[in-house]
């Protein structure tokens, strides 16, 4: 099935195994079976069995498909053997990584398969950031530059981290997040804070403690604040609602527009009223105020108003 590239076998292929074993493994939806050939009940399942029998032997990932015409049927295959590897041997399964991101013989769907696969992993680790940082870092040299990466799996790579948010602790814990918030470099600056706020979702409480140092900066400052404060994701970590609360008080955010509103209209007129008096005040409608209501909640609750009965 393997070298034919094909999820089913005639059933002459299976002579070697008795019809009523054959037919529990049918009923039982571990295969499938026509009348005349005989498959895998689900392709995962294929895949899981190759990538078993893959890493039983001493053949590397990049070995095997540097022989192979590296059709779309070998995606599936790679991520699973990959997969198990990760769990099963993962000194085996970085060497495998490491040699199929820098093989030339590697087609650049299967490069960018493995990519996908890192920044789609729940807990990231070191040495595979490490296998993907020069290529990000590649990025951000052509983002101070202007110019378009000629690297096209590099920027590729750093789509695919921009949009990850497990490999945010894995970046930020090793630094890169805070070195690149604090450089000299506008672009790159701007990136991180863009950055940032797709972060917030999940690490709101990291991302106030990263920016709090610029509250009542200068230069783009002003404006990255008002940026990150536009986002709508206030009621994600208290942490990062004071440091708006704190924005507010400071003008900081005075001319803050709401990003989905029909008209240009001050995002923030009507979440000032409802923090400092309460939802009677508030008298704005939009996505912010819907936010805030939940959080102005938690903070005023003798000021909530009594349901009606």
């Amino acid at each position: 099935m393997n070298t034919a590239q094909e999820l089913s076998v005639p059933k002459a292929r299976l002579d070697g195994f008795s019809p009523r074993f054959l037919s529990r493994m049918v009923s039982s939806g571990v295969l499938t079976f026509d009348g005349k050939r005989y498959g895998f009940g689900h392709e995962s399942f294929f895949d899981y069995c190759f990538a078993r029998t893959f890493s039983s032997g001493e053949q590397d990932l990049q070995e095997f498909l540097e022989t192979d015409a590296q059709h779309l049927f070998r995606r599936a295959q790679t991520r699973q053997v990959l997969v198990y590897l990760r769990d099963d041997e993962p000194g085996r399964y970085i060497q495998n990584v490491n040699a199929l991101l820098a093989s030339q013989s590697i087609r650049f769907h299967l490069k960018l398969l493995v990519i996908e696969l890192i920044a789609s992993f729940p807990d990231p680790r070191d040495d595979e950031w490490d296998l993907l940082l020069p290529r990000i870092e590649s990025e951000l040299a052509v983002l101070c530059s202007d110019k378009r990466n000629r690297d096209k799996l590099a920027s590729r790579t750093f789509d695919a981290f921009s949009a990850s948010r497990s490999l945010f602790p894995v970046a930020d814990g090793r630094g890169y997040v805070e070195r690149w918030l604090n450089s000299a470099d506008t672009a790159v600056a701007n990136f991180t804070v863009t950055y940032l706020r797709w972060q917030l979702q999940e690490h709101g409480d990291r991302v106030a403690e990263l920016i709090e140092p610029f509250a009542g900066g200068g230069g783009e400052w002003p404006l990255r604040l008002r940026y990150l404060m536009e986002g709508h994701d206030l009621e994600k970590s208290r942490r990062y609602f004071d440091l708006f609360l704190r924005l507010l008080d400071d003008g900081t955010l005075d001319d803050a527009r709401d990003p989905t509103a029909k008209r240009a209209a001050p995002v923030l007129t009507a979440p000032l009223a409802l923090v400092r008096h309460g939802p009677a005040e508030a008298t704005h409608s939009g996505n912010a105020l819907i936010s805030l209501r939940k959080v102005a909640a938690e903070i005023r609750p003798r000021q909530r108003q009594p349901r009606s009965s």
